[in-house]
């Protein structure tokens, strides 16, 4: 005989399931009461656990239990999220008070956008995704395999040298001269000052990025 399957919207007692088999020999639910926990399956599934245990509180008079421990709860969660930042994510406020917790979190490019505390506090969610859509855009502007994007952009600010597409090498103790070009790296030696790199690196320009973008030219100023 074949085991059953647990689904998300199943309801065992009181319990729904929230998400099925959300860890090992467990499923995500939550309870009339509003609170959400991880049960065992087999508990689920041979009727040991029907809900949070609220009713046991309730039958004592403590008719607000559900949404105490719901609270409580909630409290926890704020404590480890809330004014917080993660990746590009500064978190502002709760979002909800019922189900799962969720939190108002503005984005270091101003975009406000509602993600759930797992998601934060797993690392899963650090953005509101504008980092893809640059990609995107960028990736757009793409013209015979090069980004016209890179070839004009300007001077990286974790640039240590003061000059683009110029890099020091420790080990060497030279300063190497390099761009990118239709996907790959192309060196363009090395040399003992940073100027020399420099102008490799123009030279390299003129050589690879020229044909390019006088050929685009007019796609460029739009």
């Amino acid at each position: 005989m074949l085991k059953r399957k647990i689904k998300d919207g199943d309801v065992f007692g009181e319990w729904v399931v929230v998400k099925a088999y959300s860890s090992k020999g467990n499923s995500l639910c939550r309870c009339s009461c509003g609170m959400e926990k991880e049960v065992y399956n087999s508990n689920l599934l041979n009727g040991n656990s029907r809900s949070c245990g609220h009713a046991i509180y309730e039958n004592l008079g403590d008719k607000d239990f559900g949404k105490k421990v719901r609270l409580a709860k909630y409290k926890k969660s704020d404590e480890k999220v809330l004014g917080k930042t993660f990746g590009e994510l500064k978190v502002l406020k709760r979002a909800n008070l019922t189900g799962e917790s969720r939190y108002l979190c503005k984005c270091s490019c101003g975009k406000e956008v509602e993600v759930r505390g797992v998601e934060l506090l797993s690392g899963k969610i650090v953005s509101c995704g504008h980092k893809r859509t640059e990609q995107k855009e960028i990736k757009d502007k793409l013209i015979d395999g090069t980004s016209l994007y890179r070839m004009t952009e300007k001077l990286s600010k974790n640039n240590t040298t003061g000059y683009k597409g110029v890099t020091y090498d420790k080990k060497l103790k030279k300063y190497r001269a390099h761009l990118t070009f239709n996907y790959k790296k192309i060196h363009l030696g090395s040399y003992d000052t940073a100027e020399e790199a420099y102008q490799a690196r123009l030279a390299g320009e003129e050589k690879y990025f020229k044909p390019i973008l006088d050929k685009y030219k007019d796609k460029l100023k739009k």
